[in-house]
């Protein structure tokens, strides 16, 4: 598979990816990728490897891993790295590969218009299909506020924003199954590298916090769990069911609040309220926080009253 628009699966010559540096600006920063980077992905692919063998993983997750790279020496204009394909995802046990009769489709073009279909979204056309729209939603929000809450447990933030997971569905039965994660990268890695975040992961004692560093895990971890999943995931399809299927608001409410909860009673000992902020305040970290730098950093401001966060007692 090749990276294209919306990082979409296109076939192509194997059941690989391939990304690649980009010396251009085409979003908020050159796409280049630095030798550094590229080690980072390589060292958070072994580590998911061995939360796959040791099966950490949240339950019908796969994902995919960072298997080579190499550049020109010293030229991060050339840099490139090879991801494994659906056959090489990894999952918890010792199986290899997403199954075949699962079909991935990623997650910000459930909600977006296509040239095939302009005038509904892919979502629209699944309920045409036979899925139940609100049952797909339930099952879509569990697995991706359960996926994340659970790597935040284990320390682990991947990168789940909506180009970089696919929903995996199963299309004969009509119904969400599982979750694919594209890459095997984790935003701590950007923070503590040379082998230094395995030893986090695996801790043979538990690792020590200062309470400043404790505060400043709890930030990083909120804003990723909010912006990525509540803003990204959960937020398009929400207004969606809204708008097109009148399903109510407190409805979605309750889904959304189930989820969370649910993974918290089901989960006592993650001790997840000593990991994320749980009060009920939102994490907004938007484009203006980031280049206006609002807040102190890592720029953020926080919002009350937000539709989908609910505080838990």
């Amino acid at each position: 598979f090749v990276l294209l628009s919306k990082r979409s699966f296109i076939p192509f010559d194997g059941d690989f990816q391939i990304k690649t540096s980009f010396p251009a600006q085409i979003t908020s920063e050159n796409r280049v990728i630095d030798w550094k980077t590229a080690l980072d992905a390589i060292e958070c692919a072994r580590i998911v490897s061995k939360l796959a063998t040791l099966e950490k993983l949240p339950d019908n997750v796969w994902v995919l891993p960072t298997l080579f790279a190499s550049q020109v020496k010293d030229d991060d204009n050339t840099t490139f790295y090879i991801r494994g394909g659906l056959r090489d995802a990894y999952c918890n046990g010792n199986v290899l590969g997403v199954p075949e009769h699962l079909t991935p489709i990623i997650a910000c073009a459930l909600t977006t218009r296509n040239i095939i279909t302009p005038d509904k979204t892919l979502f629209e056309s699944l309920v045409e299909f036979g899925f139940n729209p609100l049952i797909l939603f339930r099952d879509i929000s569990n697995a991706i506020i359960g996926s994340q809450l659970h790597f935040i447990a284990i320390r682990w933030v991947p990168d789940a924003h909506t180009q970089n997971i696919a929903y995996l569905l199963d299309m004969n039965r009509k119904c969400f199954v599982g979750l694919l994660l594209k890459d095997s990268e984790c935003e701590k890695n950007k923070i503590i590298s040379g082998g230094k975040l395995a030893s986090l992961i695996f801790p043979s004692v538990t690792p020590t916090e200062s309470e400043h560093q404790s505060t400043q895990r709890i930030i990083i971890s909120t804003l990723y769990f909010h912006h990525t999943i509540y803003t990204k995931h959960i937020e398009p399809l929400a207004r969606l069911l809204n708008k097109k299927y009148h399903i109510s608001v407190t409805d979605i409410q309750t889904i959304t609040h189930n989820s969370l909860t649910s993974w918290i009673a089901k989960n006592i000992n993650a001790n997840i309220q000593h990991k994320i902020d749980l009060t009920g305040r939102y994490y907004e970290r938007n484009l203006a926080c980031k280049t206006l730098k609002i807040g102190t950093p890592p720029h953020y401001r926080l919002i009350s009253n937000h539709k989908l966060i609910l505080a838990i007692p």
